[in-house]
């Protein structure tokens, strides 16, 4: 894909150019704009500026862009939320600085609507110096709970779990508020949410036990997310005296742990079947495969918590397979290369998890190459930790830090995260020098938004692989592309041919499809943790009859034309602009 036709180039808003003045009294600032949300004007608002709301406001996420979109659509929303008691949280407010060129002032306020159903509520104020006077560049709006319900955000620990969810002598339900398929980070997150707000649910998974979506992986998987941005729910699940990058037993583990702390209901060893919409009733029935036995389950919802990328794996295919001597697998097939010691691998792809394949076949003795197709991006972890460690670590309370991450528009989040990695690639230009002289081809100013936000996968956060592809101990192939088979190997478009006893692929999945009307809920730990509280309360509000009201109106939007991240970066740091 070009990157003129990728969406995140295309989002409206960017970081402000103005500098907030010298002995500026931040909260002094924001107080006075907070009170001013109570009935907002155009002229409160830069000529860029945004509002970006995650179901507080408008039932869903939805950003709006320039002071007359702002100001229509807070006119409507308001009218049917009735906001009131708008106050600053007191030493909230701060003065953010990021380059030499762009400074605002921040601060978090709380609401009430009083619309239906009755909410209470969080935001973002962030102000600029513009035209002799403070004026708002970006707001943010997040719901934080529902009155008379209980709290999302809190979970008591039980003592008393029921294994696989039988009960000895009780006939056990087969009608659900809701039934949640898949009890990966997605779905243990939404089970627990739903739990807290006394939804009657089920957890259903394929798998025999709790964890292990993560320990059926590949031998050497591992996050490649810091350890604070992978809690789940509820409580710090993974300690200080946990690694920094868990590997997959150690993911594995604290999912189990923190299962059976908060008591989740669950089957495991079933299978999800079929299911047909009642319009009558308005509920599924869903047949399921538990242990071999067939149930007809019944639910008002269905949350399908499945893999952020499908689970359908794309081998790609060349001629004369039938030739080759040797092992083919993809990546969902393999395990470790122990026994594989002195032959030849070949991993195919270069990405997150054709790295830490490559490490691994290196790391067991065998000969490794990485055939690469298109430039990579590559985040050095020691790069992304001081990015990441910022807002997650062990003081930012998980909460806080949820909220500065995720209620961010993302063309905001976009630049600020490009800005600081951008920097450290510039300063440490020998790096990525080496990489390409070892033949690895190189997108050194990536986007890491894109890959995580739209394309799902594509870079590699670096983990250890970079360096072996430096020294030599993983040997690069990107000059010529795989057009079939061989006896020994793979036959390339420049003539040659790569010698393997082993081929592993390492493709985008295929996006599974989905019927409509169901929920769906997917993506890393960090946004697993944090959606998963909108998903809770929007099943918890449609079951009492009072569903979030979704605002559908689509105002315009601007003609822009996109302008290259690292360039943006570069301007941001006090080059000269072009």
């Amino acid at each position: 894909m070009s990157t003129s036709a990728r969406v995140v180039n295309n989002l409206p808003g960017g970081l402000p150019i103005a500098q907030v003045p010298l002995h500026t009294n931040p909260e002094t600032v924001a107080l006075d704009y907070v009170q001013r949300l109570q009935s907002l004007k155009a002229s409160d608002f830069t000529e860029d500026a945004l509002w970006r709301d995650t179901f507080a406001f408008t039932g869903t996420v939805r950003t709006f862009h320039t002071p007359a979109d702002i100001k229509t659509s807070w006119n409507d929303v308001t009218e049917t939320h009735k906001p009131s008691d708008f106050a600053l949280i007191p030493g909230s407010a701060r003065v953010v600085q990021i380059g030499v060129r762009s400074s605002w002032v921040e601060a978090r306020f709380v609401f009430k609507t009083n619309g239906i159903p009755r909410q209470n509520g969080s935001g973002f104020v962030s102000l600029i110096p513009a035209d002799g006077e403070w004026k708002i560049w970006l707001l943010r709006t997040i719901l934080e709970g529902i009155d008379g319900l209980p709290d999302v955000d809190v979970l008591n620990p039980t003592a008393h779990l029921v294994p696989n969810g039988h009960q000895n002598g009780i006939v056990e339900p087969t009608n659900y508020d809701c039934v949640v398929v898949g009890a990966g980070q997605a779905g243990l997150a939404a089970a627990g949410r739903l739990k807290a707000l006394g939804v009657q649910y089920l957890l259903i998974d394929k798998n025999a036990a709790i964890g292990d979506n993560w320990l059926l992986r590949y031998e050497s998987a591992k996050l490649h997310t810091v350890r604070n941005y992978a809690h789940l729910p509820f409580e710090r699940t993974f300690t200080p005296d946990w690694k920094e990058f868990l590997p997959k037993r150690d993911v594995a583990k604290g999912f189990e742990i923190w299962f059976n702390r908060y008591g989740i209901n669950a089957w495991f060893s079933t299978n999800l079947e079929s299911g047909k919409w009642d319009e009558d009733k308005k509920e599924w029935a869903i047949r399921v495969i538990r242990e071999g036995k067939e149930v007809i389950l019944t639910t008002k919802h269905l949350v399908l918590a499945v893999g952020g990328g499908g689970q359908i794996p794309r081998m790609p295919t060349f001629p004369d397979r039938e030739k080759f001597k040797g092992v083919v697998l993809h990546s969902v097939d393999y395990t470790d290369a122990k026994g594989w010691r002195g032959k030849k691998g070949v991993v195919v792809g270069a990405a997150n998890t054709a790295h830490d394949v490559a490490e691994d076949m290196q790391a067991a003795g065998m000969d490794t190459t990485m055939v690469q197709r298109q430039a990579t991006y590559v985040v050095p972890t020691d790069y992304y930790l001081k990015v990441t460690g910022a807002v997650f670590n062990d003081q930012i309370p998980i909460e806080i830090a949820d909220r500065i991450q995720f209620s961010n528009p993302i063309a905001i989040g976009r630049q600020i995260v490009a800005y600081h990695l951008h920097k450290m690639i510039r300063a440490d230009p020998e790096r990525f020098d080496s990489l390409e002289r070892a033949g690895f081809l190189l997108d050194r100013f990536g986007d890491i938004t894109y890959h995580v936000s739209e394309r799902g996968g594509g870079h590699y956060m670096d983990v250890g692989g970079s360096g072996k592809i430096s020294k030599g101990l993983i040997k690069m192939k990107s000059d010529a592309l795989i057009t079939a088979y061989t006896e020994n190997g793979l036959l390339l478009s420049d003539g040659s041919e790569l010698k393997a006893d082993g081929i592993s692929f390492h493709q985008p999945d295929s996006l599974e499809r989905f019927h409509p009307g169901l929920w769906y809920t997917g993506g890393t730990l960090g946004h697993s943790r944090f959606f998963s509280r909108f998903l809770g309360l929007q099943i918890r509000a449609a079951l009492d009859g009072t569903p979030l009201p979704v605002y559908e109106k689509l105002p315009g939007r601007p003609n822009m034309k996109a302008r290259p991240l690292g360039e943006i970066t570069e301007f941001l740091a006090g080059a000269e602009a072009n």
